[in-house]
């Protein structure tokens, strides 16, 4: 188990250090500037990327049945608290434009994918 934790924790550093300053350069390099912190973004994401991997994994080893509906639900609350915590830039009543709304998207997709992946290993095992 603790190898699987510490797997996960140095591919998402790996992948947030990698994804974020390739993705910053691109916007630099374009004199693209967002209303929103991009680093804020990554964080969020790598951070809720950690604990719901480490939730899941917990979740497996005690009902491991339950272990997919845990992630389902985990899911949901991720995205309700970025929502909380960015809605200033989501609702706000300026519209956010195409390179905002790609920043916005990118790192989601990237953390996404690569729980999605690990956990279904992780469920796969039990």
């Amino acid at each position: 188990m603790i190898k699987r934790l510490l797997v996960f924790f140095i591919v998402i550093c790996v992948v947030f250090i990698a994804s974020y300053f390739s993705h910053f350069s691109i916007l630099e390099s374009k004199k693209v500037e967002l209303s929103f912190s991009l680093l804020s973004v990554y964080f969020f994401y790598a951070i809720s990327a950690i604990t719901i991997f480490l939730i899941v994994t917990a979740i497996s080893e005690k009902i491991p049945n339950q272990a997919g509906y845990g992630f389902l639900a985990l899911m949901f609350l991720k995205i309700g608290f970025f929502l909380i915590l960015f809605k200033n830039t989501v609702f706000s009543e300026i519209p956010i434009d195409k390179p905002e709304k790609i920043s916005l998207v990118i790192p989601f997709l990237l953390f996404l994918s690569l729980e999605t992946i690990f956990i279904a290993k992780l469920l796969n095992n039990k």
